[in-house]
């Protein structure tokens, strides 16, 4: 009894093997892509494709090498494209422009594998070496203004290394990631000679050669309010002017540069009920380059506007004096007015404008308790 059932075990296995060896010759090997394209990118290969007729192919196996390391890529035939037949995928990370062979085999779950079809592409130069030609630094209060264009459609991180301030032997860095043509700002230095050293480099951590600037931050200080007017100014009257949309008689328009937080102007409500929108225009008397404008609130009271908006325009913008509407005004932004403290607030005009004259309007959407703004003071800073 017991040798009837070791032959029936032994039986039993060589059916399993004969089983599974018809299994595996019977796994379906599905068709391979069809028109195969390549297509060069800013440090990337673009491939395209069609899928076999038939079924049985669920994704396509792409393999490549760069710099000796192999790499396997695998694309869902869901990623096909209906309106044009094709699917198609990126190999990026390339920091040269030799040409690579890529290997494209279709596969199924079943672990079915066609022979690969071979197409061979060399990329356009990096991303990262394109748009470092590109990036320049110029001097800015306080720092920097560094640019950059960037048309490749990538997303880059620009390095700005420099010495810190504080302690020459060590360095700082500092990274902007951007996709598109940009700028943006190095803060908090003293006005003396810097050297940055900037390079950009991409997702893999190919980077370019670094490229040095060296500048002179801007140094800044609160411009001198002893030159300053107001366009049409009367005292005597509460009405809009070509310098202000109104003021109160016992509280007007030349209180915001007075230098005394005490006093301020008022748009008028005791001859006429005004509303907004409000402005005024301040006559610098002479033209200087614009870093920030800080306002101080009327002390004491949160009833005013909740934001403004500046405009400036440099001395040779204001063709006719008696018509500002005419003039040359250039929007540096509007901004947000904490009308709950009476501290200082300061805004940064981003382009560093040259103006002789400043206007502040108070749109309606600034609207604050009630239908009055209100300034105590307007400080201007920036270099002469």
């Amino acid at each position: 009894m017991k040798k009837i059932i070791n032959i029936f075990y032994l039986l039993s296995i060589f059916l399993f093997v004969a089983s599974c060896s018809d299994d595996d010759e019977n796994v379906h090997i599905p068709g391979q892509v069809v028109d195969l394209a390549a297509e060069a990118d800013y440090g990337a290969v673009v491939l395209k494709w069609g899928l076999p007729s038939g079924e049985g192919i669920d994704y396509v196996n792409i393999t490549y090498t760069i710099g000796g390391q192999d790499f396997s890529k695998n694309i869902s035939k869901f990623n096909l494209d209906s309106v044009s037949g094709y699917v198609t995928a990126t190999i990026d990370g390339f920091a040269d422009t030799n040409e690579y062979l890529f290997k494209l085999a279709s596969c199924n779950i079943q672990g079915g594998k066609s022979e690969p079809v071979t197409i061979s592409k060399a990329p356009l130069p990096p991303a990262y070496n394109e748009v470092i030609s590109t990036i320049s630094v110029v001097p800015d209060f306080g720092g920097g203004i560094i640019s950059w264009v960037n048309e490749t459609g990538k997303t880059l991180v620009i390095s700005v290394t420099y010495p810190d301030p504080e302690n020459p032997t060590a360095r700082e860095t500092i990274k902007f990631t951007s996709s598109d043509t940009g700028k943006d700002f190095i803060t908090n230095l003293p006005a003396d000679p810097i050297t940055f050293e900037v390079t950009v480099s991409d997702q893999y951590k190919n980077s370019s050669e670094p490229v040095s600037f060296d500048i002179t931050p801007l140094a800044e200080s609160q411009i001198s309010k002893d030159t300053w007017t107001v366009p049409g100014f009367d005292a005597n009257s509460p009405y809009e002017t070509i310098g202000y949309s109104s003021q109160q008689t016992d509280a007007n328009v030349l209180a915001v540069f007075d230098d005394e937080i005490s006093t301020f102007w008022h748009a008028s409500w005791s001859a006429f009920g005004s509303t907004y929108p409000h402005f005024f225009i301040i006559d610098l008397g002479k033209e200087v380059t614009i870093s920030r404008i800080g306002m101080i609130r009327r002390q004491g009271d949160g009833r005013g506007q909740k934001g403004q908006q500046f405009l400036t325009c440099p001395e040779a913008g204001a063709t006719d004096l008696t018509d500002p509407t005419t003039w040359n005004w250039e929007d540096q932004g509007a901004y947000a007015f904490n009308s709950g403290t009476n501290d200082e607030q300061t805004y940064r005009l981003t382009n560093n404008p040259k103006a002789r004259y400043v206007k502040v309007y108070f749109g309606p959407e600034y609207k604050g308790a009630n239908n009055f703004a209100m300034v105590a003071e307007m400080n201007v800073y920036g270099q002469e």
